[in-house]
């Protein structure tokens, strides 16, 4: 019980450092990097998938070239007799207009998508 309260203490201060005062965007951060955690927990190996396009298509809705991609990767991983856990991330929420608010962050080359997934990767690989 201390670990996983330490460690949702850690994944809630990475939050606040990267969402400020943004209550919403704190809470979700959390929850949604305590999931990863959980899921990659005693895995060999975490696959995080990132969708072409804006990067919102769940891999059973994924065009078959890159479907074909994810899946190959995770059937090597396991016939080499690795466990590996396969997780997608989204750049943007589905949706017209979180597309068009995604634009301007896009001008930016995602510096900022970029660094909380950086963040994410680091707490997880711990």
């Amino acid at each position: 019980m201390t670990e996983s309260l330490t460690l949702k203490e850690e994944a809630e201060r990475l939050a606040k450092q990267l969402f400020e005062d943004d209550i919403e965007k704190r809470a979700g951060f959390t929850s949604g990097l305590l999931d990863i955690y959980s899921q990659a927990k005693d895995k060999d190996f975490l696959v995080i998938h990132n969708p072409g396009g804006w990067g919102t298509t769940r891999v059973e809705n994924l065009l078959q070239w890159e479907r074909s991609i994810v899946e190959g990767v995770s059937a090597s991983i396991e016939k080499l007799g690795y466990n590996r856990q396969l997780i997608q991330y989204f750049r943007t929420d589905r949706g017209i207009w979180e597309i068009m608010k995604d634009i301007r962050e896009q001008m930016r080359f995602f510096t900022n998508k970029a660094r909380i997934m950086a963040a994410e990767i680091e707490f997880i690989t711990r």
